[in-house]
């Protein structure tokens, strides 16, 4: 089996000369944000809430409902964050096969 050259090794580091660059996370990880910045979101209106005005319907609509709120957030984040773990996983275990059936294939090809 043919060694990479130390051009192609470079090429693979990133400008500080620390390892390869990391790939861009993918679209469930980003999917996952969403309902935890809501969820930040919702717990900060409620203690700012909590310093303004009783009757004001905003407070009250919010007073009445954040249970359930943060209870739906929470959940959706747990849910968002397992599936992209599981997307992640599948998408690792794939490429690790598809690397050892080029290895193999590699090798078939020079022992001929």
């Amino acid at each position: 089996m043919q060694q990479p050259s130390l051009e192609s090794q470079s090429a693979d580091r990133d400008a500080t000369g620390g390892e390869p660059p990391a790939e861009r996370a993918s679209v469930t990880f980003r999917l996952a944000l969403l309902p935890v910045a809501l969820f930040i979101v919702t717990v900060l209106a409620f203690v700012a809430a909590q310093f303004g005005d009783a009757r004001a319907p905003a407070q009250q609509w919010l007073n009445r409902n954040v249970g359930w709120l943060l209870a739906v957030e929470a959940a959706a984040s747990v849910l968002l964050g397992a599936m992209a773990m599981a997307a992640d996983r599948r998408r690792i275990v794939e490429s690790a096969e598809s690397v050892e059936s080029r290895v193999e294939s590699e090798e078939s090809r020079v022992e001929s």
